[in-house]
């Protein structure tokens, strides 16, 4: 049987092939994505996860960076910025920070490891199936990878000005980072309910 699909970007309706290779279906028209297919197990999307939640709590737990400059020493924390930002009264600015930062990126994490624990365990219902559309939209709010590319240019100019040391907390965030990459791009809405249809 055939399976019809709308492009989310293009909105052109298509047939997908009935022999599906590779590790996602294009659009023929924009070329955006129009179905993730199923690469990786269900167990190592769970232990990327467990390891990726674990990651993004050493690093907001952990010394990010450690800045010398004229005799003083200041060491900043993956949170910091945000809360600076606040002080300086720039409050929807560090609410905004924070959220794509540190927030989006546990709760999405941390979502995307509970659904994926439930569903191995066998558990169905409404609110699994509300859990993966939450997945979905928290996803769009989680930028760890932007971040962390501002962090690096920010680093390479401060360098120039004064002594900079990485703490563990940098290190955890370009693992977390790097794990979260290959979780999303393995991962999405459709490969959810495809776990949902599987048998226990």
């Amino acid at each position: 049987m055939t399976q019809m699909i709308i492009c989310r970007d293009c909105e052109l309706r298509q047939t997908l092939p009935v022999t599906q290779t590779g590790r996602a279906i294009h659009c023929v028209r924009c070329d955006s994505k129009l179905k993730q297919l199923q690469v990786v197990s269900q167990d190592t999307l769970i232990a990327w996860a467990l390891a990726a939640l674990i990651l993004c709590i050493t690093a907001n737990s952990m010394p990010f960076l450690t800045l010398e400059y004229k005799g003083g020493t200041t060491t900043a924390f993956l949170w910091t910025g945000g809360h600076m930002l606040w002080l300086e009264k720039f409050h929807f600015l560090s609410v905004l920070v924070l959220l794509a930062s540190v927030f989006a990126p546990f709760l999405h994490i941390l979502f995307i490891g509970g659904l994926l624990a439930a569903l191995r365990m066998g558990f169905r219902g409404p609110r699994v199936a509300r859990g993966i559309r939450l997945v979905d939209q928290i996803g769009k709010w989680a930028m760890p990878g932007i971040y962390l590319v501002g962090v690096m240019v920010a680093a390479v100019k401060m360098s120039q000005l004064a002594s900079l040391q990485a703490g563990p907390g940098l290190y955890a965030l370009i693992g977390m980072v790097l794990i979260w990459i290959s979780i999303t791009t393995s991962l999405d809405a459709d490969t959810f309910f495809e776990f949902w249809e599987e048998k226990i």
